[in-house]
């Protein structure tokens, strides 16, 4: 699954963004950068009760100089607004109450608006995050020695039950788009990642599991899904590496990833829906 970078415009509401949600299976949001997100955070008391477990967000420092306030940019673009946010007249708050750290400053009461407030609301309190990584040595997969390269994080929220695509910012600092998927995407965006395909055309493998030191010359991929589950106070974290290439899918198995285990991308479905349902218990 590929997504565009889009072009900078005024703030979509963020009733709009859900109705492209719901009438298409997903919504590019605007990028953000990560200094502009960590300058932000919603209060306390700004979202309902949990319907289940989730993660609560850790804050993160704000950008220090005062030369590049990132709460200035968000504000020239109509994304931060001045307290207080706006009421709701309907099911959804179009902005949500937040903090902005300002250099120099300190923090100060301000409303979240549009694709900030999602993306803000989404953070703070997910039911479960998965950060996606690729092997720059696919054909060298050893647990003890291999390079990853963070791909995306994927949020899930209970309400509404969605995902939230977050990828790295690009190499001269420019951010990358979010993307809000319905919640039957987000699974199948995760599978793809791993070399899976989609459930509809699944991959041929080999009938029988095998060493994976006899398969490895043959991966041209090698992908390792972490994802982060809630556990009362702590969390916890499930791991699943993916290899593909040369017509074939595997889940490699075993502390060391001796054995190659053939995966349709209905088998790494499976798996990683195993994984995300622990989420709720």
């Amino acid at each position: 699954m590929r997504f565009g970078r889009g072009a900078r415009q005024a703030p979509v509401s963020v009733s709009e963004r859900w109705r492209q949600v719901f009438k298409v299976g997903q919504a590019e949001l605007h990028g953000f950068t990560g200094a502009q997100l960590a300058a932000v955070s919603l209060q306390d008391d700004a979202l309902p009760a949990e319907r289940g477990p989730v993660l609560h967000a850790t804050a993160v420092p704000a950008a220090e100089s005062a030369a590049d306030d990132p709460v200035v940019d968000l504000e020239r673009q109509g994304y931060v607004r001045p307290w207080p946010p706006a009421g709701a007249d309907g099911p959804i708050a179009e902005e949500l109450p937040g903090w902005a750290e300002v250099p120099g400053q300190g923090r100060r009461q301000v409303a979240l608006v549009g694709d900030l407030a999602i993306i803000a609301s989404t953070r703070a309190r997910p039911a479960w995050i998965a950060e996606v990584s690729a092997s720059t040595a696919p054909a060298w997969p050893d647990p003890e020695d291999t390079d990853w390269v963070l791909t995306a994080r994927v949020y899930a929220r209970y309400t509404p039950p969605a995902g939230l695509l977050e990828f790295p910012d690009g190499p001269d600092g420019a951010a990358a788009p979010h993307v809000l998927l319905a919640d039957g995407r987000v699974l199948a965006t995760l599978v793809a990642w791993c070399g899976g395909g989609t459930a509809a055309a699944p991959l041929p493998v080999p009938a029988v599991a095998a060493d994976t030191s006899s398969l490895a010359d043959r991966f041209t991929r090698l992908a390792r899904v972490s994802v982060v589950l809630p556990d009362g106070d702590e969390v916890r974290i499930r791991n699943l590496i993916a290899a593909s290439g040369d017509g074939g899918s595997w889940l490699l198995e075993g502390r060391y990833w001796e054995q190659a285990v053939p995966a349709t991308a209905d088998d790494i479905g499976q798996r990683l829906s195993a994984i995300v349902r622990s989420a709720s218990t």
